[in-house]
């Protein structure tokens, strides 16, 4: 086998004229690698196909603030806030399981679909879990036997919102509400559901409502709540109840609201990374999570400039390393994040051609390759290893062992796009690589560290 002096693999056969890796010229006489390639942990033959089973489950002992936020009681309202890692879904869903198994009617709640096929997975017990927008649309014409108004489309799209106005005013104007069927909800990711939406549901008559948070994580500013609104909607009494002598009594009490700080998810580099895109939000709404004294350790993330022109380091060169390192960690789940659906065809092409060119050197077979996108139908698996590909705003709320940010050079400079890159980097339980297109500017690199110890940059990165 030959060794490539420029990226060090020590893979490429004896008869290769340039490396498979980077594409560099080889010598021609064999140089043999300096160590013997180690055997891999996991074999495969005819009779024992490969295991790509990950860890996918909820932590078996929790921490004395997650115990804390998870003794709560299941009446009244709730508010938990926590940054990512913290264990504020892991809270939501026990919870969920806990009104599972005590036969109480619930629904949990999520924004997007690709979340919803998460959290039901990692659920130890079937909950009923839905969109909030599906939820909200089905709610409504149950309980006040009529269809939700929605909004005419904007710019051009197809997409009909809510009419938060007009939802209002029936419901000021309705003599009497349908009492709801579900009468806890649990609701994760709470801020990225609009204000309004906490409002209705008020005024539909529930009164058991607990919300996880963390408004250093919003998708969409404009569209969302913020701490302020969140309280505001929670300590208001429902206008309309069908028992008109029911309680009136205080239903949240702002003072009681509970946070949990530290981060459990990330390793030391991956943490602190996430820490310093924190901090530069300055958002007093939700504090930073907190790094852990006894964090583990593993690769500090990585900033790699590709050349879309040089062959030695290519998009291809880029997604051969990818297939590589998903056949070293067979039980990786890599998400490949991408700012469009145009950038997920395009790295998923790259990816296909860069399997065709490195699958004589596989261990393991073909690793899985799929898009995930948030409106599919289909479940997918969070369980197995594999490369996964999908937009950075459907990444919310999931964890990758690798996650790699495509093109970072597509993210402008702007509050929104921060908060989005704190949530794409939190989403690594084991590492991160930031990829960067040399022939654009980078804007969102202004928020990037210089220092050494929390972000590497390729060295031969201009």
């Amino acid at each position: 086998m030959k060794v490539c002096v420029a990226c060090g693999n020590p893979n490429n056969r004896d008869a290769a004229k340039r490396c498979d890796q980077c594409g560099t010229e080889l010598p021609v006489a064999a140089v043999r690698a300096f160590t013997p390639r180690q055997p891999s942990p996991v074999t495969t033959t005819a009779q024992q196909p490969v295991d790509r089973t990950r860890r996918f489950q909820l932590p078996q002992e929790l921490t004395k603030e997650q115990d804390l936020a998870n003794d709560l009681p299941m009446q009244g309202r709730h508010l938990l806030i926590g940054g990512p890692g913290t264990g504020k879904s892991v809270v939501a869903l026990l919870r969920a399981a806990r009104l599972v198994r005590s036969k109480r009617n619930h629904s949990f709640l999520a924004y997007n679909r690709l979340l919803i096929h998460y959290c039901s997975a990692l659920s130890p017990v079937r909950i009923n879990a839905k969109t909030w927008n599906s939820w909200f649309m089905s709610t409504w014409r149950q309980q006040m036997k009529q269809s939700l108004p929605l909004a005419p489309p904007q710019n051009g799209s197809s997409w009909q919102e809510i009419d938060w106005l007009a939802v209002s005013h029936i419901l000021s104007q309705a003599d009497e509400v349908v009492p709801p069927t579900s009468f806890y909800l649990v609701i994760d990711e709470g801020q990225d559901m609009p204000k309004e939406f906490y409002w209705a549901i008020s005024d539909l008559g529930y009164t058991n409502i607990f919300v996880a948070a963390d408004f250093n994580q919003v998708l969409h500013p404009g569209k969302n709540s913020n701490r302020k609104d969140l309280i505001e909607a929670l300590e208001k009494a429902p206008r309309k109840v069908v028992n008109a002598n029911a309680s009136m009594e205080r239903l949240f009490d702002p003072e009681a609201i509970v946070e949990i700080s530290h981060n459990h998810r990330n390793p030391g580099p991956v943490a602190r990374l996430a820490a310093h895109i924190c901090q530069s939000l300055n958002n007093p709404q939700s504090t930073c999570p907190k790094l852990r004294a006894d964090m583990r350790d593993a690769a500090v993330p990585l900033l790699f400039g590709y050349d879309p022109v040089d062959p030695k380091r290519n998009l291809d060169s880029v997604c051969r390393r990818i297939i590589l390192t998903a056949d070293r960690n067979p039980r990786w789940l890599i998400g490949v994040l991408c700012a469009t659906k145009t950038m997920l065809d395009t790295y998923k092409q790259a990816l296909h051609g860069a399997l065709t060119s490195v699958r004589q050197r596989l261990d393991h077979g073909d690793p899985r390759i799929e898009i995930l996108d948030m409106g599919q139908q289909k479940e997918p698996d969070f369980s197995k290893g594999g490369i996964v590909l999908l937009t950075s705003h459907s990444c919310k709320g999931l964890e990758f062992d690798l996650v790699v940010i495509a093109d970072i050079d597509a993210y402008w400079t702007s509050i929104s796009n921060h908060q989005l890159f704190y949530v794409m980097v939190s989403r690594a339980t084991e590492r991160v690589i930031l990829l960067h297109n040399l022939t654009k500017p980078c804007p969102i690199g202004a928020i990037l560290p210089q220092d050494p110890n929390l972000l590497t940059r390729d060295p031969l990165r201009p």
